[in-house]
């Protein structure tokens, strides 16, 4: 289930995954005849299990069936009033993208030149956007992934959006041609720290030095509300021998890290559905929720028995 959610999340993005899994869990619910209210609770309860077991962890999901076991578990809990309040946490997740694209307008990007690194559904969108509000701008794109870097060339082509392409480890001669870089995340963890594409804390770190700004694009929805047992949580590694492509005799350990974890304090302002936040105030809204959370779980507990 981890690689298929993975792979679906991937081409649709994270909130696009979110919502077909919600769609789908929605219909699934609608088929599905369930004799009686602790059958409802406890096949709800199992799912949210198995979905809080998948590698990396989906905070929007997560925080979407927390709200369907609160409803459940509530004497308003029938299938129907249940697929209803799917439904709207569904639209509550598209409006936070369109409130996340507003906050973005505020920021100055006419005339300048915009690096971008990460396959960021998110960024694409608020690049999109300045552009259709008339900011006019050019991107540079440093290479990661060719699967990433084409998507993100045929995003902008298609968008008629300028933009050139870099090698990554070449930024350095184009430093001064650079005003500002725009950055995604997988989530924003306890501690401080986001979850990003491999490859964005030495990008990040080098455009810090430079003295560039940095905005990162992510919906508070992206919140890890869970403590991180492990410095290295949701980053994943996978090691395979390999041998020289000439020499045969040669075999060596190849080592990859499926993210890098970047200290909000090396980002300028991060835009979120709720504003945009400086590293100070957003930890302190990462905190906020922290605690609804925990209460939002000692309610379900208590239900739950």
């Amino acid at each position: 289930m981890s690689a298929l959610f993975r792979n679906i999340e991937v081409d649709l993005g994270t909130h696009g995954f979110c919502i077909l899994v919600l769609e789908s869990f929605a219909v699934a619910l609608d088929q599905y005849r369930i004799k009686t209210k602790e059958q409802l609770l406890q096949q709800c309860t199992e799912i949210f299990e198995l979905i809080q077991t998948v590698k990396p962890r989906y905070a929007i999901l997560i925080d979407s069936f927390y709200k369907i076991l609160c409803q459940v578990s509530s004497e308003k809990g029938s299938v129907a009033e249940i697929i209803e309040s799917i439904d709207q946490i569904k639209k509550s997740v598209q409006h936070e993208m369109k409130d996340l694209l507003k906050a973005a307008e505020t920021i100055e990007a006419d005339g300048k030149t915009v690096l971008i690194y990460d396959h960021s559904h998110t960024v694409q969108n608020a690049l999109h956007h300045l552009h259709k509000k008339g900011q006019r701008f050019n991107v540079l794109l440093a290479e990661q992934d060719l699967d990433k870097t084409e998507d993100n060339v045929e995003f902008f082509h298609t968008h008629k959006i300028p933009f050139k392409v870099v090698p990554a480890y070449m930024l350095s001669h184009l430093e001064e041609t650079i005003d500002m870089a725009f950055f995604g995340a997988v989530t924003f963890q306890e501690g401080g720290r986001f979850v990003m594409d491999p490859g964005s804390k030495s990008i990040i770190s080098e455009l810090k030095l430079e003295g560039k700004k940095i905005f990162l694009f992510l919906t508070t929805s992206k919140f890890s509300l869970w403590p991180v047992k492990e410095k290295n949580s949701q980053i994943h590694v996978k090691s395979d021998i390999r041998a020289h492509h000439i020499m045969n005799k040669i075999e060596f350990e190849r080592i990859k890290f499926s993210h890098d974890r970047v200290s909000v304090d090396l980002v300028d302002c991060v835009v979120t559905e709720k504003g945009i936040f400086k590293a100070s105030e957003l930890k302190k809204e990462f905190d906020r929720q922290m605690a609804q959370r925990e209460k939002v779980e000692e309610r379900i507990k208590m239900k739950l028995g």
